[in-house]
């Protein structure tokens, strides 16, 4: 873009970074008050007390540790897979000449479009048969495409 920008473009988008913000910054303040500070609306400064006991009950409460360790395992698959697997099958369709080729990569591409939530029963019932319930395997497999 050359030259200025509109005045009511600078206007709209800080009217939506302040409707983002806002809610950002009461979750978080929320989070790090007691139940007591914020129980008439956490914009309330009259009594400013920080504590982290709502966060520390979280974390004795829940596994977040494994869920934590579980996510960067997944993310580090799913990037490895993808890193693997899509240079082959790129070189497969660019340079490999074999029947239906245009017909798979059409199919391969209009998979990504669709949303998950169209594919989760079908993704469900194959994991299913193939015992891949309860581990967190089968989390990888959308993630490597």
């Amino acid at each position: 873009m050359i030259g200025r920008v509109p005045w009511w473009t600078v206007i709209v988008v800080g009217v939506l970074a302040v409707c983002w913000v806002v809610p950002v910054l009461g979750i978080v303040l929320t989070s790090i008050r007691p139940p007591a500070d914020v129980a008439l609306g956490w914009w309330r400064l009259d009594n400013i007390r920080f504590t982290l006991d709502a966060r520390q009950r979280v974390w004795v409460a829940y596994p977040l540790a494994e869920s934590f360790f579980y996510t960067a395992m997944l993310a580090a698959l799913a990037t490895l897979g993808t890193m693997l697997l899509t240079p082959a099958a790129a070189y497969a369709f660019h340079f490999l000449k074999f029947r239906s080729r245009r017909l798979l990569l059409i199919i391969i591409i209009n998979a990504f479009v669709l949303p998950q939530q169209v594919v989760v029963i079908p993704l469900f019932t194959l994991w299913r048969d193939m015992k891949l319930i309860d581990n967190p395997r089968p989390c990888s497999f959308p993630m490597s495409g």
